[in-house]
């Protein structure tokens, strides 16, 4: 009997050895582990009243749950997983439900699939051009353009329909319910509606007769043997044979179009002359007094009427005026405007050449500004050349008067 409980004593205390050595997390003190309802938690003795927080279990909840992945195991029994942390599944929270699913059940995995994937882990993709993915069968309906299961279209297909198939093809390929076809005729350029006919050309070949010719070398597209409408890059020409460097002159070198567009005034293949209406080493435009065109060495030409010059770049005496149709007043030689004269016809004098010159001014002439001018001779006052010396008359003062005491008296004709 006394051995009896000795042994019952000693596994009291041993029970009561491994209650004092169980460590508490530190988050799990002061009944930190405990779900919170009420403003109540736990008793005096640590007894979680609600029940434990998630990931906890035992009545002071204390304990984590056993599987890493187990968001909350039942309270009495921590490998007992009841919810699974969001991704995983399984009785243990072992499996993963995939990065593409949406929502997980615990037991049965993946049961939700985000927009294009499939699968029982959202393992495969719908593609791109899928419309509508269902998660056990992949994709139900392809985008317009697109049709099959994987919602591509043919690899010489250019356009296809979700419900007929391709229903154009790459040159040089034919449809044929829904599905593309190599023309027989391929190999020599051709494009086709069947199997065996030539409709037309790929780029790179012309129609001749039944089939098609390659282009020129060089030549990327043509209409004949002789005329290619555009070049490989950095040639241009008829037939491709001139290179862009040191052969476009004058120009740009359009090889997409097999051609140098020359710059105002050039013209030719390469550029390398001038066109109708201009001339010189610089192409320079013929003048807008030229009655026709100039001549394309030195520019000279018959002039429309009120121009001069050899170019007949300026206007001919007595006009004015941009285009030198307009003419200055009676009495000018030449004028910037009818009433601002450059030069007065001979007489005249002043702005718009206004005033008359001194009957004395030899040759009839004086300045075009003042009206001074050297007189014919010495029997006039100097300076407007108008007025007679003391002593002199006549229309040039060639007279002389008669002197008396009384003064100088005309002499009257005998």
């Amino acid at each position: 009997m006394d051995g009896y409980l000795s042994m019952v004593i000693v596994c009291l205390i041993a029970v009561q050895i491994q209650v004092i050595c169980v460590q508490i997390p530190d988050e799990c003190q002061s009944c930190g582990c405990c779900a919170y309802r009420n403003n109540n938690k736990c008793d005096n003795n640590g007894y979680c009243y609600n029940g434990c927080q998630d990931g906890y279990w035992g009545d002071r909840c204390y304990n984590k749950c056993k599987y890493a992945n187990c968001l909350r195991c039942a309270r009495i029994n921590g490998n007992t997983c009841e919810e699974c942390k969001t991704g995983y599944y399984g009785y243990n929270c072992g499996s993963l439900c995939g990065t593409n699913c949406n929502t997980c059940d615990k037991w049965s995995g993946c049961t939700e699939c985000n927009a294009i994937y499939y699968g029982s882990r959202c393992e495969y993709y719908c593609g791109n051009n899928c419309a509508s993915c269902d998660k056990r069968v992949g994709c139900t309906a392809c985008d317009t353009g697109y049709y099959g299961p994987s919602c591509m279209c043919d690899a010489n297909c250019v356009h296809c329909d979700n419900l007929k198939g391709c229903t154009g093809c790459k040159l040089g390929y034919y449809s044929n319910k829904g599905v593309c076809y190599e023309c027989v005729y391929k190999t020599n350029g051709c494009t086709c509606s069947n199997s065996h006919n030539c409709i037309g050309c790929i780029e790179g070949y012309f129609k001749e007769s039944y089939l098609c010719s390659p282009c020129p070398y060089n030549c990327t597209s043509c209409t004949t043997s002789t005329q290619c409408t555009s070049c490989t890059d950095g040639r241009f020409g008829n037939i491709c044979q001139y290179k862009c460097q040191g052969n476009c002159i004058h120009g740009s070198c359009v090889s997409m179009q097999a051609f140098c567009q020359c710059k105002r005034g050039y013209t030719g293949y390469k550029c390398d002359h001038c066109m109708s209406g201009y001339y010189g080493f610089g192409c320079t435009q013929c003048s807008l007094g030229c009655s026709d065109t100039c001549h394309q060495h030195d520019g000279f030409c018959t002039c429309k009427y009120g121009w001069a010059g050899d170019r007949c770049d300026t206007c001919a005496d007595k006009y004015f005026g941009n285009m030198c149709n307009r003419k200055c007043n009676s009495n000018c030689e030449a004028c910037t405007a009818e009433y601002n004269c450059s030069l007065c016809i001979p007489g005249r004098y002043g702005d718009y050449c206004q005033f008359k010159c001194g009957k004395g001014c030899k040759h009839n002439k004086c300045d075009f500004k003042s009206g001074y001018c050297h007189c014919k001779n010495d029997n006039f006052i100097t300076g407007y050349c108008h007025d007679c010396k003391s002593g002199q008359y006549g229309q040039t003062c060639e007279q002389t008067c008669l002197q008396t005491y009384s003064g100088y008296h005309k002499l009257q004709n005998m």
